[in-house]
Order: C-alpha cells, then sequence, then structure tokens
C-alpha cells in the first residue's frame, strides 16, 4: 500500500522548507558569529594599542626619574619637576584608560540587537518560516 501522491509531494514539500529554514538559521548564526568576532578583535586591538602606548610613556617617566640628579643638578628643581611630572601624569592616565580597556574586553553589550549588522530576513519572513 502506497500513500496518496498528493499526501507524499506535501511531506516532500514540508521537508524541504525545514531544510531551508535550518540552512537560513545556520547562515543567520554564522553572519552573527563573525559579526562578534570582528567586534571582538577589534576591542582587544584597541586594548593591546593603549598598553603599548601605556608601557611607552611608562619608560619615558622611568627615564626621566632615573636622569633626575643629572637634570636637577644641570637645571634646577624646578626644571626637573616640570619635566617629570608630565610624564608620570600621561603614563598614568593611559594605564588607566588600557586597564579599562581591558576589563571592557569581557562585557557583553546590552544593546546586541542595535549593533548587530542586518540578517536579511525581515520579522515577517521569520514568522512565516
Amino acid at each position: 500500500m502506497t500513500a496518496p501522491v498528493g499526501l507524499s509531494e506535501s511531506a516532500t514539500h514540508s521537508s524541504a522548507q525545514i531544510l531551508d529554514s535550518a540552512a537560513a538559521l545556520v547562515r543567520a548564526e554564522a553572519k552573527l558569529l563573525w559579526f562578534h568576532a570582528q567586534k571582538l578583535g577589534k576591542r582587544l586591538g584597541v586594548a593591546l594599542g593603549l598598553t603599548w602606548l601605556a608601557m611607552m610613556l611608562t619608560q619615558i617617566a622611568l627615564l626621566l626619574l632615573a636622569l633626575s640628579p643629572v637634570i636637577a643638578a644641570a637645571y634646577g628643581a624646578g626644571i626637573l619637576a616640570a619635566s617629570v611630572a608630565p610624564s608620570v601624569v600621561l603614563a598614568a592616565i593611559a594605564w588607566g584608560v588600557s586597564v579599562k580597556s581591558w576589563l571592557g574586553l569581557g562585557e557583553s553589550s546590552t544593546d546586541s540587537r542595535a549593533s548587530a549588522p542586518s540578517l536579511g530576513l525581515s520579522s515577517s519572513e521569520l514568522g512565516r518560516r
């Protein structure tokens, strides 16, 4: 006994629709994963760049501190303070921003839907599938 022809065709059509919907879902999830990987990569690059800048500013501040006896003897304490203080302040600010960017890597955006790219599916298409 075989099933009526119309029943077999509708089952095949339904199966094809399910497979098409599953494939569309997989494509949408892959696009979303790629978007989040790019976003994390950019944030990681910024954090690394800020850490590099903070280390360079720290090296300058340490060099000036190491040379402070020479600078103080040659030019006086006023010039020493005017040269060391800004470099120490800039290094401290750079480290603060760097640490904040590293700590921000673990946070997930609460408004991720607003910043996520369009996946090519409207809400009416999702309801239809």
